[in-house]
Formats: C-alpha cells, sequence, structure tokens
C-alpha cells in the first residue's frame, strides 16, 4: 500500500489540545487523542485551515524550497482559494498571481477553477 504524504505536519510539542484546529478543519481530519492534536491522513485534503487556526503553531506546511523548480521544463502554479486570504491588505487578486509568475512558473491554473 502506498503511503500517503501530506503538506501538513503537525509539532505535538506545541499542541495544547486547544481544539481549535478541529473546529476548522472542512473534512473532520482532526482528532484530540491524549491531549495532542492528531491529523487523520486519510480524511486531510491540505487545505491549510488548521495551520491558520493554531494559536500555538503546531501546525506547519512542509514544502520545497524554490530552487528545485529548476529541475522541471514546465513550472505549473495550483493555488487554493486558502492563498488569497493569507493576504488580508491586497484587494486584487492578480497582484499574487503575477507574483508567483515572477518568481519562476511558467503558468498558473486556479483550483477553484477546475472546481466549477
Amino acid at each position: 500500500m502506498d503511503t500517503i504524504t501530506h503538506s501538513v505536519t503537525l509539532d505535538a510539542e506545541k499542541c495544547k489540545g486547544c481544539i481549535n484546529c478541529i473546529k476548522r478543519c472542512p473534512t473532520e481530519a482532526i482528532r484530540v487523542r491524549n491531549g495532542k492534536a492528531v491529523i487523520m491522513s486519510d480524511h486531510c485534503i491540505d487545505c491549510g485551515e488548521c495551520i491558520r487556526a493554531c494559536p500555538n503553531h503546531a501546525k506547519k506546511a512542509i514544502s520545497d524550497p524554490l530552487s528545485v523548480m529548476s529541475k522541471f521544463k514546465h513550472k505549473i502554479a495550483l493555488p487554493a482559494p486558502s492563498l488569497y486570504g493569507q493576504f488580508k491588505t491586497i484587494r486584487d487578486v492578480n497582484i499574487i498571481l503575477t507574483a508567483i509568475l515572477d518568481i519562476g512558473f511558467d503558468d498558473i491554473y486556479e483550483v477553484a477553477l477546475a472546481a466549477q
């Protein structure tokens, strides 16, 4: 059986079991066991809501450095709607999309548009 790898990980030492992440998880992928959050990988969709909701910074995103992009012929960005929520003062998403192209991506396909 293949191992599922997610971009969201948990630092159990920082987790206080406060349940903020549980309340925000859209797929109910988080439980508290022995006073610590546990991410159920078969339910997690890597949306990042738990990262934003955690006041203790116990969840973090794993990502590759931008330097690995040079290994690929075509560099495609797939931004999720949650990306835009991180920039509360930016009113035009085209500013963010242009920045993505400026850092080296060739094309952008927004995840939300594919869901329509």
